[in-house]
């Protein structure tokens, strides 16, 4: 009779190690498991519809043309290849930058406001991905920290009545 070993429980040393999203390091189009987790996804949902809003657009406005999805292939094809294209740039520019916000959008329950730092650092570093203009006046980082603090202890008041 075979003896089995009971396989070693490995709990205490994952609560040991620090958990991250996980973001790769390279996103091959061709395999269709692009491997992001929701918490990257939401992490860089600016980025994305920055980049990507003409042919989100392009997809909606197919879906709700045509009750056949096949119709929309062609845009949902465009759909990933820009979102694929977007994040190997925010792998070449904001790698970490990105791990360390959506890890702590994980942590905190998918709420911006828990992560505002990180979320600050990430869209410092992406800010080029948004292809802005030169001509727009960017506060240094900074600033946008002092910037967005005021907006979050700034007392919310109601609309006036009339």
């Amino acid at each position: 009779m075979a003896t089995t070993t009971p396989s070693k429980d490995t709990s205490k040393e994952k609560k040991g190690k620090e958990e991250k999203a996980y973001y790769p390091a390279t996103i091959e189009y061709a395999s269709r498991d692009f491997g992001l987790t929701g918490a990257v996804l939401y992490a860089a949902n600016e980025v994305l519809g920055a980049r990507c809003s003409a042919v989100f657009d392009d997809f909606t406005l197919c879906k709700g043309k045509y009750e056949n999805p096949e119709k929309c292939l062609k845009e949902g094809e465009s759909v990933s290849k820009c979102a694929i294209e977007t994040f190997q740039e925010i792998g070449k520019l904001c790698q970490k930058e990105l791990t360390v916000y959506a890890t702590c959008l994980d942590k905190k329950n998918m709420d911006f406001n828990n992560c505002r730092k990180e979320q600050l650092e990430f869209k410092t570093c992406s800010l080029p991905l948004y292809k802005l203009s030169s001509s727009i006046e960017v506060p240094s980082p900074e600033q946008q920290y002092k910037n967005l603090l005021q907006r979050i202890r700034s007392p919310v008041t109601a609309p006036p009545k009339d």
